[in-house]
Order: structure tokens, then sequence, then C-alpha cells
């Protein structure tokens, strides 16, 4: 058929923008490679236009689209264009066509379609209908296409890598790791279509790279929101007679979906759509997003291998912490929501000619799922530095930084090359995460309060920093957002290093403005985030600042302005209390390279700096001077509850990764604080218990030798004779440090507390698979099987399940035990940890608490043995604390309560109502939970010998809650 050249609308866009990388990107085997760059200079990405057609094209009686994949060839012209189309409307094809880029511009008329071929499987047949889902495709130097298929998982169809001919003939299918083959249960290998959309060669042709969009379906949940996905880049060996020898594996960390989809519940995704590869180690990696009722995201990312865990030959990838796992890094470079411009399914990207300028092309296209409503769309960049013949375009009028920043968290210059002038404020050295930049601030403003009137600059990777504070400069750059996914961006000016000019320097420093008293942010959050935004990057002086966090290992505090926490409730030593939903308490900002400070401390004087936000919080950085801090409060806080004949005391103590390995300092602290701080409880149950080799992971589980440590401190500390009850968990299956296999245990003071050891009918003590359960003993007394035992040890609520997107946690332990002759039933916990949950102050409000349903799932389980306890024996005396990882007032909690459990800790007055300090919120983990025959008379009192002090300075970073309880006698008969 004669070439059809086809015209529809076009989408142009006059804006340029700069992406910053470390170095040129090497092209394609078949591309001639550009004129080398140095790697600290900049990479040039100038938008070329975007052209959208309208669906129902055909070329050859084919239907036009589904298009997911591009290659160029450079001795024809042509591209290549893949179908994804299942045979729903045509066999399996690619499309040829051109595209005319001479014009440095990508507009209507430019997309002309040549032809379209059938791929044939190994018997020369066009593939049958559903038997094949193509995605990637990739130019090999002998002229050949590699193409990758998705497969049906669903449907047992397999994915697979196959090199072709271009009259779509196959010359051989390359063979796939056994992990990548789906199985009939959907438990292992690629999700249905989740699988292998992305295909790409090294520059040398050396290498194959193929990617899963997901996680295997062993490896861990699909993206979704609040949670990513891990996903596995797969590199092979493309030579003719390698059969696709596995040359490395790697894990690539796909984003959350960011987009709640409208309805909440309704259909939502994100993968790794395409990767573009710019050497033997350095991919561009395009992620794109889709929420029902909110539309596509799509985001482009620059990835490095160097420093990746290989993880070739693993049938399940080792949990996220392990270093065994460790992903490859990636960084964003643009996010296509800044183009003014209808956005769709972008799904393949491919490096196309140079320009007369010598700059190279690189195009994009979406997919447009042969829906109507969708298109398929063709996007243009162009790559590189223009050469030195190519005239300058005239000069940009300077920017302020307000201009930049606009009002809102995103700027409105998002993704375009500018020019800006302003004064350096203060400087930012190189780190090994990051490189060096400046803040950058208009010392006459826009007198508009709701912008910023400053910016940060960052520095290309390797740059030197020329510039001091007082330094008046004018600069050009990309503008760019950053920062981690769902918290608010950064407005950042990727600066070109060749663009920077220092115009006069030694010029004052802007005034900074006022934080404290009448200036502070307002209470509610959306309002609060505002009124920081509109001072991003500014030169800040906050009053007299107030500690309420204490000094981090990272050598940070939190702190308040003075003023700004007027109407926060205040813990007894100073801090602010988390007591509710929206009680998040934005007004606190982190101060960095602080000396050891405790909540209570207040600096002597005013705190100078620059507005950033980093890790979840705003931070005031690149600080000019520390005053002196008043003094910390003392550390002790004894209780002055005592046990006695007829009130027994418990505590919860969580001892924070004990281990054996350990010094004797460590334990001695622990030992002080049991016996001075706690009053020597006659039980004790402990959280973070490691076993004897502690975070060496050489399969160790027992504990024996920690407890023993813990106990002779104790006794030494002038404390009794504990004895100690635990159950060793199997190695690596309860999370935590990786090699630690921290657990629940109890300590006993048999004098006072009589513990019943039951063993498994065998005789044989109960081992980590054995769950205990309650039965009525003689005369209808309730009784657990198993003494000490876990409880439910296999639920799911409690085991790493990829799939249901949980991870290995503790198990809790319940022992039966004797006071006074009345039976005892002691269950301690520890619920599985926060992470992955969005921040507090993240762009997602309210935020979405994505650990939660596991803790929810494993309070069902202990819910039930109270439960079945109370049913036996409504005055049974039961006690469930530990560490919960969750608030009183949140649904795990709440499920406890609901089994007939009265918390203690809500008896606390409210200054004392906390037992860890996080990021500056004094909040309530560890908690104690009894039955009702215990609840009318108990005492409780939240210790506070940790939270409130630095990290250098304390035993654990939990307070310990004791309580006394009045156990009642048992009934006549």
């Amino acid at each position: 058929m004669a070439a059809m050249r086809i015209s529809r609308s076009t989408l142009l866009v006059a804006a340029a923008f700069l992406l910053t990388a470390c170095g040129a990107p090497a092209p394609p085997a078949v591309v001639p490679p550009p004129a080398a760059t140095p790697r600290t200079a900049p990479v040039a990405l100038e938008f070329l236009g975007a052209v959208t057609l309208e669906p129902g094209q055909e070329v050859e009686g084919s239907r036009v689209g589904g298009l997911s994949a591009l290659a160029w060839q450079p001795s024809t012209g042509l591209w290549y264009a893949l179908s994804d189309d299942r045979g729903r409307f045509a066999p399996a094809r690619f499309y040829t066509l051109r595209l005319d880029l001479a014009d440095g511009r990508l507009q209507e008329g430019d997309v002309e379609w040549v032809g379209a071929t059938l791929l044939r499987d190994t018997g020369g047949r066009p593939f049958a209908t559903g038997s094949v889902d193509p995605e990637g495709l990739a130019l090999s130097p002998r002229g050949t296409l590699f193409v990758s298929s998705e497969g049906d998982a669903g449907a047992g169809v397999a994915p697979f890598v196959r090199e072709m001919r271009l009259d779509g003939s196959t010359l051989r299918q390359l063979a796939l790791p056994e992990a990548y083959l789906p199985d009939a249960g959907g438990q292992r290998g690629v999700r249905d279509n989740l699988a292998l959309e992305a295909l790409t060669l090294s520059p040398d042709g050396t290498v194959l790279f193929t990617a899963s969009e997901n996680a295997l379906a062993q490896d861990g949940p699909a993206a979704d929101l609040g949670s990513g996905s891990r996903a596995r880049i797969l590199l092979l060996a493309p030579a003719a007679g390698a059969a696709g020898a596995v040359l490395a594996e790697h894990v690539y960390p796909v984003e959350p979906v960011g987009q709640v989809p409208v309805p909440a519940d309704a259909y939502r995704s994100n993968g790794l759509v395409e990767l573009l590869a710019l050497s033997d180690t350095r991919l561009l990696a395009l992620e794109r997003a889709f929420s029902v009722g909110r539309g596509f995201v799509v985001r482009l990312y620059e990835v490095s291998l160097d420093g990746a865990a290989d993880v070739a030959g693993l049938e399940r990838l080792p949990p996220e912490s392990s270093p065994r796992a460790a992903p490859v890094t990636k960084r964003l470079l643009f996010d296509f929501t800044g183009l003014p411009a209808p956005l769709f399914n972008v799904e393949g990207m491919a490096f196309g000619p140079e320009l007369p300028d010598g700059r190279r092309t690189l195009v994009m296209v979406a997919d447009d799922n042969f829906d109507d409503q969708q298109r398929t769309q063709f996007f243009a960049f162009a790559l590189g530095r223009r050469t030195a013949a190519t005239p300058a375009p005239p000069a940009p009028t300077a920017l302020s930084p307000a201009a930049v920043q606009g009002r809102g968290p995103r700027s409105p210059r998002l993704g375009e090359g500018v020019v800006v002038e302003g004064v350096v404020t203060a400087v930012r050295p190189a780190t090994r995460s990051r490189p060096a930049g400046f803040w950058l601030q208009d010392p006459a403003g826009d007198a508009d309060p709701a912008t910023s009137d400053a910016l940060v600059v960052e520095l290309a990777a390797g740059a030197p920093l020329t510039v001091s504070p007082g330094d008046r400069v004018r600069l050009a750059g990309e503008v760019q957002e950053r920062g981690a996914w769902n918290e608010p961006p950064v407005t950042t000016l990727a600066a070109a290093a060749d663009r920077l000019q220092v115009l006069e320097g030694g010029l004052p420093l802007p005034a900074p403005l006022p934080v404290g008293g009448t200036d502070c942010p307002p209470g509610p959050l959306p309002a609060a985030s505002a009124w920081w935004e509109a001072r991003e990057g500014m030169r800040l002086v906050l009053a007299a600042p107030e500690v309420v966090g204490p000094t981090s290992r990272y050598r940070d505090a939190v702190v308040v302005a003075a003023g700004c926490a007027a109407a926060a409730t205040r813990t007894t030593r100073g801090g602010l209390l988390l007591a509710g939903e929206d009680d998040v308490h934005p007004q606190r900002v982190v101060l960095p390279g602080v000396p050891d400070l405790a909540v209570g401390q207040q600096a002597a004087a005013p705190v100078t700096g620059v507005l950033d936000f980093a890790f979840g919080n705003h931070r005031l950085a690149a600080v000019e001077a520390l005053p002196a801090f008043s003094p910390a409060p003392p550390a002790a806080d004894p209780t002055a509850l005592a046990s006695g004949p007829e009130h027994l005391t418990v505590a919860t103590f969580n001892v924070e990764n004990l281990s054996a390995a350990g010094a004797d300092d460590e334990f001695a602290a622990l030992a002080e604080v049991l016996v001075d701080g706690l009053g020597a409880p006659a039980v004790v149950g402990l959280q973070e218990v490691q076993d004897d080799s502690g975070p060496a992971d050489d399969g160790t589980v027992a504990a024996a030798a920690t407890l023993a440590r813990l106990t002779a401190a104790v006794e030494a500390a002038g404390g009794p004779r504990y004895v100690a009850r635990q159950v060793d968990p199997r190695d690596n299956a309860d999370g935590g440090q990786p090699g630690g296999n921290i657990r629940v245990a109890w300590l006993v003071d048999p004098a006072r507390v009589e513990v019943v050891d039951r063993a498994a009918a065998d005789g044989r003590p109960a081992g980590a698979d054995d769950a205990t359960a309650v039965v009525a003993g003689p005369g209808g007394v309730p009784r657990l099987t198993l003494s000490p035992g876990r409880v439910a040890p296999l639920s799911p609520a409690f085991t790493e399940d990829a799939a249901a997107g949980t991870e290995a946690s503790r198990k809790p332990l319940a022992l039966e035990a004797r006071f006074g002759g009345v039976p005892l039933f002691l269950v301690g916990v520890h619920f599985r940890s926060k992470g992955g949950d969005d921040p507090l102050l993240g762009l997602r409000q309210p935020p979405v608490y994505a650990s939660e349903t596991q803790r929810l799932a494993q309070a069902e389980e202990v819910a039930r043995l109270v439960e079945a306890l109370l049913a036996i024996d409504p005055r049974a005396a039961v006690v469930v604390l530990g560490d919960l990882n969750e608030f009183p007032f949140r649904a795990p909690v709440r499920r406890l309560a609901a089994a007939g459990l009265v918390n203690l800790v809500e008896h606390l007055e409210p200054p004392e109502r906390y037992t860890y300090v996080y990021q500056g919120n004094s909040q309530v983990l560890d908690q104690v939970l009894v039955s009702p025959a215990l609840a009318a008379e108990a005492e409780v009192d939240a210790v506070h010998v940790h939270a409130d002090f630095p990290d250098g300075a304390r035993a654990s970073d939990h307070d310990p809650l004791v309580v006394r309880l009045r156990v009642p006698a048992p009934e006549p008969g």
C-alpha cells in the first residue's frame, strides 16, 4: 500500500527545560553518538511538540492503536511502533512510519505512516488471538528486532522475549528465568497485564534489558495507594548463541499510585512501562500511573544500577530491608504533569535522529488502548546541548524567585528553562547523596504574602560551589519540584553550570521573617501548609525555640518557636501531645546540627536559618549560629506504684533490640530502669528482645543468653531474681532488624507470681509454629493449652505475604500464671510497625495508614483469644500489653476494647499520656489493656525516662508503663 500522510491536531508547548544529569546519555548502538560531553555538564531536554491522533485510522487494513513501544533505524529513517493488540482488531503487528523533525518541531503533518508488518510465530504463522501481548521493542545492531510479550498470566500464557526479523518472522526465543513464568494458582511469576512492558539494548548491543511492570506474584503486592511495588530489571545476553543467558537482575522500586480514584475504590495502577539504555548501567525509566476519574500521571526517571544487589537466580526477593535486595537508585527527571496538554497512556520511548543543531531527539508514544476516549500521542524532545555554531537565542528576562515559586505547592513555571536573579543567602556543600547548591532570595520581595521570595538552587553533580552569601547572581536553569512522593515538593532551580554569573558581592542579606509570638502557622493543616509554603527557602528567625523532639542519631532535634504552641496540649516535660487525628502540630520545625538536647529545653536566643522541607518535615537549614539552651530536665521519673499482698504490678517495656552481643552498660541501664524506675514489677512484658548473636544474620534464634544477662543485671541492681519465659521464632520470620529475630518475652518474679508452664500433649515445649488456645479446665476455669505459647503464629496477620501486602511480624506470646492462687492470663504483643504509612504533613490528607490493615488483623487474633477467655469466665484476670505501634484512637486498639478490655493508658492525665516521641509529636504506642475484673481499681503510670531524651543518653527509645492491679479473689465454690 502506498505511504499515507496523516494530519492531526497538534499540541505545542512553547516551553523548554533543562534536565541535569551526571553525563550525556550514551545512544543506542544503531544511533550515531553525539559529541562527548563532560560528566558535570547539564543535558538539555527541550520540548519540541506533541501530536495527538484521532482514533480509527487504518494502515494496510489494520486499525492503528495500542502503540506501546518505539524504535528508530538511522539507515532508513524509519520508526517502528509496536501494537499491543492481542489479535482483537488484527493479528499481532508493528507499524513503520516517518516523523518529520527536520525543522526542530513535531507538529501537524509530521506523522507519515508507511506500512504494517505482522509478527509470526516459529511456524511462520501469524500469532493466534490471545497468544501474545506485544509490549517491548528494541532494534539490534544486526538489524533485527527484539520483541517482548506480556503473555496472559490469567490464561496460563507465558511471557517471552524473541528476536525477530524485520519481516516479522521469528529467529529465536530467549530463555526467561523460571521465577517469571506464571503458575496456575497465580502465586508465582508475572502478573496479568503487569509483565514485560519494557525492553531496551545497551548502546554497545551487549546487554538486553527487560523488566516486570510490577512485582512478580511471589515478590510482593502490585503498586497501590500508599504502597509501591518491587519490580525486577532483567539483564540478558542478546548474542545469537547465548539463548538469553541471564547477566544480572536488580530490584526496581515502582512508586505508589499517587491519585485517589473517583470513586475511591475504583481501579488504579502504576507501573514501569519502558526503559531506555544510556549505558550498560544507566537507563531512563518511564512510569505511568492511572486512576479512574483522575487520569494519567507519567514520570521519567534516571536509573543507576551501580550499587544495586544482584538478585539473579532468586525465586523470591528477600525482605525489602535486606541488603541482599538493595534496589537500583533512581532520580526524577521530568513529570509530564507539568505539560499544559491532555495526557494519555504514555508507554514507549526511543532515541531518534540528530537535529541540525547537533542535538538528538527523544520520542515517546502513548497507547490509546483502542479506546475512543483515549488517544494515540507522540511527544518529541531535543536531547543534548546546542553546538557552538548554533546561534544562541536572545537572553530571556530575569525572573524573581517569587515569580518562579508562584502561589501553591508547585511552580507555575514547572519544567521551563528560566533565568533568575537574586541574592545568595546560604550555601549547601555537596554530600554523598546530593550535589552542592545554595538559596537565592529577592531582598525587595514581591509584597505578596502568599508567595515565597526565595528559591533553592541545585548545581550539576560535581560542579564547584563558586558563590558566597551576599553575592547577587543571575543564573539559568530548569524549574523542578523535588521531594519524596506524597510530600510537599520543594521548588528547585536545577542550574546550568555555565550560566551562573556573579553580578556583585558583599551585599547585606535580606532581613529574616520572624516566626514566633503572633507570627505562627495557623492551626488547621491546610492553612499551616500554605503558611509554610509562602516562606519556602526564605530566611527565618525562630523566637527562642523550644525543644519538642530530642536530638536524634542524625544530630537534629524538633523545635517550635516560642509562642507557636500556645493552643497545643503540652506534656509535663514540654512536648506536644498527639491526642487525635487532626492534632499533628504543623508548627514543628527540625533543627539540624544540634548538641544533645532533651524535650523541654529552650534556646536562650532566636535561631536564624532558611526554610527547607525534607524527610516529612519542615527544616531550618543553613543555621547561622546556635545559642545556648536551658539545662536539660532530670531523667529520673520513678513510679510510686508497688506490689503488695493484694496488688500486682505489671509493666510493659520495649528494650530496643537488646541482645547478648550488647555492652554491659546497656544491660545495667535497663536494669536500673526496671528496679529504680518501675519499682521491680512482679511481671514485665518485654518487646524487641533479640537473639543471642544480635544483628548477626548467622542462623541463631535462641535468646536464652540475652535474657540471662538481663535478669542477672536486674539482680545486681537490687531487683528480684526474675525467671524468663519466651518462645524462639523461626529465623528471620518475625520482622525487625535482619538477623536479630526480635520477639516478645516475659520476666516474672517467682516469689510473687507462680508461672504455669504447660507443654504440648507430647511433652514437647511449644515451638515457633505451635499455637496456644483457650479451653475450659477443671471446674470450668479457663486455661491455655500451651504456656508460654504463641498466639496464631501461622495466621496471615503475622506472616509475610507479598501478594497481600503483609510482612513478617512478631507473634503475640501468651502466658498463664497465678497470683494468690488466682489464674492470670498475660498476652504480650508487638504489632507491625507504621512503616509505609503516609507522612502526617504529606500532600494526601487525611493520610493513608496502609500498615494499619495488618495491625487490625493482628488485633483481631488477640481479641479472639481474649473473647474465648471471657466467654468461659467473665471475671477472668486478663492483661494484654506491649508495643502496639498504634494510637489508642485507631481501629486496632478499638478492636481490643471491643473484646471487653479497658485501655489503662487512657486513665493517665493528658500531659502524662505518651510513651514515644516521633518527629516532635509525643504519642502513645505502648499500652496496657485489662479485663473488667482488673480495671475497677487499676492504677497506671508512664515512667518518662527515655522518650524525651537524646538518642545517645537513653537505654531505649520507648518509655515503659507500669500498672498496679487488684486481682479479685476467686469466687467461692
